[in-house]
């Protein structure tokens, strides 16, 4: 795997000497293993758990992967539909990737309330959609200097990560609209365990962690098997979020 040559990336390996080992996701590389990625529907229960243990924001979210064409180069689609009983948490995801290394190309949400936001992926951009009608982002723009992610679709982009014990990796990504700019994160193969299924089950995984400064942590669990996320759990000042998945594609 290459190394992308960064000053960033200097300090982390110079850190790295007497740790693990840590790898830049390089897109120019073809650093993902997409055919870890197959198409289907996974369905998860997402929701969120306060310090006193009640349990709010319950959501079935159905994330939704094919292979297709957009503009005679093949791609993966990612179709995402939040469902929640508040109108408010309801959204609709759509997103275009390159299928050789993952590069986002388009992505475009939509929210319970109608709100549309549309965003096209260029070379050192990432701009509003000026096509799409509604689209409440024309005129946004925000430039890169890195090839970058769509954090929208970290779920999708771990299942491609070629996971290896201790190993971290460092990941350009970005939300698209949002107003951090495109950074690096690094997200650490910490363990193997096994995950309980509830159906007397346990399924081998990989344990993915992250670090976010002194603001909180998440863990993502992969099947050694079929690479799909089997559960995430995050903490932020005491507040848990979690995604279980319990539905597979046939």
């Amino acid at each position: 795997m290459k190394y992308l040559l960064s000053l960033f990336f200097g300090c982390l390996l110079s850190f790295s000497t007497f740790a693990q080992q840590i790898d830049t996701i390089d897109l120019a590389q073809q650093d993902l293993q997409i055919n870890q990625l197959k198409e289907g529907t996974r369905t998860y229960l997402e929701f969120i758990e306060r310090a006193d243990g009640s349990v709010a924001h319950a959501s079935i979210w159905e994330r939704t992967v094919s292979f297709g064409k957009h503009k005679n180069e093949d791609v993966v689609i990612i179709e995402q539909n939040w469902k929640n009983q508040d109108t408010i948490r309801r959204r609709y995801l759509y997103s275009i990737s390159r299928r050789k290394d993952f590069s986002p190309i388009y992505h475009r949400t939509r929210n319970g309330q109608g709100t549309i936001e549309a965003y096209n992926f260029t070379e050192g951009k990432v701009i509003g959609a000026d096509s799409v009608a509604n689209n409440t982002k024309k005129g946004f723009e925000v430039a890169h200097k890195q090839p970058l992610l769509n954090w929208e679709l970290d779920m999708e982009t771990f299942q491609t990560l070629p996971f290896k014990k201790g190993t971290t990796f460092v990941i350009n990504f970005y939300h698209p609209g949002g107003k951090t700019p495109p950074q690096y994160y690094e997200y650490k193969v910490a363990a193997e365990e096994k995950i309980a299924t509830g159906m007397g089950e346990a399924i081998a995984c990989w344990r993915l962690d992250i670090q976010y400064g002194s603001e909180g942590s998440a863990s993502f669990w992969f099947s050694k098997a079929t690479s799909e996320m089997i559960k995430m759990k995050s903490e932020f000042n005491g507040i848990k979020r979690y995604k279980i998945k319990f539905a597979t594609p046939s």
